[in-house]
């Protein structure tokens, strides 16, 4: 990864809930959560591994996305996810970065 970047099978066409690409954050618990499926409702099995990777990510030009890329107020999801092919980054930017709290999903 070092040298040639995250050359993994990386479905880049997912529809992802703040536009597609690769998904990472700054809270090991919260990463942990992806990996066991815990996020989606899923119960870990506790006698099995599951596997976070710890990478150094350096950003340029960030987006932060806000309430106000939620229009209507009360819509569930922001203005980049698309349930079908998912959409690119905002016009200028190469990252979005999103502030999440438990209560907003679960």
């Amino acid at each position: 990864i070092h040298y040639t970047g995250p050359t993994l099978n990386v479905n880049l066409q997912g529809t992802g809930y703040f536009g597609r690409g690769i998904y990472s954050t700054l809270q090991a618990t919260y990463a942990a959560m992806y990996s066991t499926g815990e996020i989606e409702g899923y119960i870990p099995d506790r006698d099995k591994e599951y596997m976070v990777l710890l990478c150094w990510v350096v950003v340029g030009n960030v987006y932060p996305i806000t309430r106000e890329d939620y229009q209507p107020m009360d819509t569930k999801f922001s203005q980049f996810y698309d349930a079908h092919s998912g959409k690119h980054l905002k016009r200028g930017f190469d990252t979005h970065f999103v502030t999440v709290s438990r209560s907003n999903i679960w």
